[in-house]
C-alpha cells in the first residue's frame, strides 16, 4: 500500500520519464495538497468558532472554484506531457 502511494506521487510530480521532476507538476501538487485541507479546515473553524452558519452555497461555489483550477492545472500538465511523448516517437 506505501509503494503504491509513494509511485503515485512520484507520478503526480515527474515528467513522462519518470525520473525528471517537472516545476509545474511539483508546484501543482503542492498547491493541491495544502491548499484543500486548509480550505476545509479554515471552514470548519469559521462555523465552530466565529458561531455562524454553515452557508453550504459558498462553501460548494468556492470549493468547486478551487476544484476547478486545479483541474485546468492538471489538465495543461497532462497536455504538455502528451505532446512531449508524440515528439519522442
Amino acid at each position: 500500500m506505501w509503494s503504491e502511494f509513494k509511485k503515485l506521487l512520484k507520478d503526480c510530480m515527474t515528467e513522462v520519464d519518470g525520473k525528471s521532476y517537472c516545476p509545474f507538476r511539483v508546484g501543482g501538487f503542492a498547491l493541491t495538497s495544502t491548499s484543500l485541507p486548509t480550505f476545509i479546515a479554515l471552514s470548519v473553524y469559521d462555523v465552530v468558532f466565529h458561531s455562524q452558519h454553515f452557508d453550504m452555497v459558498s462553501f460548494g461555489t468556492a470549493f468547486g472554484a478551487m476544484m476547478t483550477g486545479i483541474a485546468m492545472l492538471a489538465g495543461g500538465v497532462a497536455f504538455k506531457a502528451r505532446g512531449e511523448t508524440r515528439d519522442a516517437t
